[in-house]
C-alpha cells in the first residue's frame, strides 16, 4: 500500500541530476500529471511541447501566482540544459561507477558526482524555490538580484 508514498527516498538520495528529483520527489502528483496531462497531449507529436504544457498546467493547478508559473518554468529550462550537458559529457548521470573500474576512477567518479549533487539541489533546487516560496515578483526579484541571477545565467550558458 503506497498511496501516502510521495517520494522514493532511496533514489532521491543517490540521485545527482534535477531530472531525476523530479521524478523521485512529489510521485503522486508526477505520477497523475503523466497519465491525465503528459499523455493526452500525445497528439501534438512534440515531447517538448508536452512537457511545457504540463508543467503549465501544474503551475496553474498550484495557484494563480506568478512564482509558481516561472518556477514550474525554471525547472523546464533546467530540464532541457542538463539533457544538453549530459549529452556534451559536462554531467554524469550515475554516482557510482560499476566494479569494472579501478579505484581511483571510482573514487574520481564518486567525489564528481557528490559536487554535481551540491549544484543541483543545493544551488539550482533551492534556485527555483525562491520563486515558489516568495510567489509575487515583487518578492523573488529581490532575491534572485541579490545573488545575481546566477540560476538564470545557468540556463542561458
Amino acid at each position: 500500500f503506497t498511496s501516502c508514498q510521495n517520494a522514493e527516498i532511496y533514489n532521491l538520495t543517490k540521485s545527482i541530476l534535477m531530472s531525476d528529483y523530479v521524478k523521485y520527489f512529489n510521485v503522486n502528483t508526477n505520477l497523475w500529471s503523466r497519465n491525465y496531462v503528459f499523455k493526452p497531449l500525445k497528439f501534438l507529436n512534440n515531447k517538448l511541447l508536452s512537457k511545457f504544457l504540463t508543467l503549465l498546467f501544474l503551475a496553474a493547478w498550484h495557484g494563480m501566482l506568478p512564482g509558481y508559473f516561472t518556477c514550474f518554468f525554471y525547472e523546464f529550462l533546467v530540464l532541457i540544459v542538463e539533457r544538453e550537458m549530459i549529452e556534451a559529457g559536462l554531467l554524469q548521470e550515475t554516482l557510482f561507477l560499476e566494479e569494472e573500474h579501478s579505484n581511483i576512477q571510482k573514487l574520481h567518479h564518486f567525489l564528481k558526482g557528490l559536487c554535481q549533487k551540491f549544484w543541483h539541489f543545493a544551488l539550482i533546487s533551492g534556485y527555483s524555490h525562491i520563486d515558489f516560496g516568495l510567489l509575487l515578483f515583487k518578492n523573488y526579484y529581490r532575491v534572485w538580484k541579490s545573488c545575481y541571477f546566477y540560476g538564470h545565467v545557468y540556463c542561458k550558458g
